[in-house]
């Protein structure tokens, strides 16, 4: 009994919660607001209402006449390192991805070692002078990515390049 009181009471109060969240605030009245009397369109079209050309449409560069006004703009569009910031992030997530996809593939490692000497005369002549002595190796290994941990891996570069380099196709 005391089960299906409290459940009654869970239920009574959660309906009284629902109800009371669809009446909260004041209603909505949209604003009025006018429409403009003509849109600037993707056609380029000449706008009606207006006569002269706005700012946007000058060369903005142009509109400080000062020589060392003009002089910054020309320093700050050479230098501008936003861009070249970003560009490098792109150019280091390629290679993070092509890093992680290169796990793909077989690996090849060719190693050698060499020595050499020549013992002098007051050694006697047991041993040949000169003594000359190496080795050379060849290993070749390639793992099977049977539970696609590469591929989560090349996912998760893929994924982290996309959101870095804000949503760039270029990053990979």
């Amino acid at each position: 009994m005391r089960f299906s009181q409290l459940s009654q009471l869970g239920l009574l109060a959660s309906a009284v919660g629902f109800l009371a969240g669809c009446t909260v605030g004041p209603k909505y009245v949209r604003p009025n607001y006018p429409a403009p009397p003509a849109y600037r369109g993707a056609d380029d079209g000449a706008v009606a209402s207006d006569v002269k050309n706005s700012l946007g449409d000058e060369q903005w560069a142009a509109v400080y006449r000062e020589p060392e006004l003009q002089d910054l703009i020309r320093k700050a569009l050479a230098n501008n390192y936003d861009v070249r910031i970003a560009a490098q992030r792109i150019l280091e997530q390629q290679a993070q991805v092509r890093i992680t996809r290169s796990q793909q593939f077989p690996s090849i490692t060719v190693g050698g070692t060499g020595i050499g000497a020549t013992l002098p005369s007051s050694l006697g002549t047991q041993i040949g002078s000169p003594l000359v002595d190496g080795s050379f190796n060849v290993s070749a290994a390639w793992t099977p990515d049977f539970w696609a941990s590469t591929a989560d891996r090349l996912r998760q570069r893929a994924h982290s390049c996309w959101r870095r380099c804000g949503h760039s196709a270029q990053c990979g």
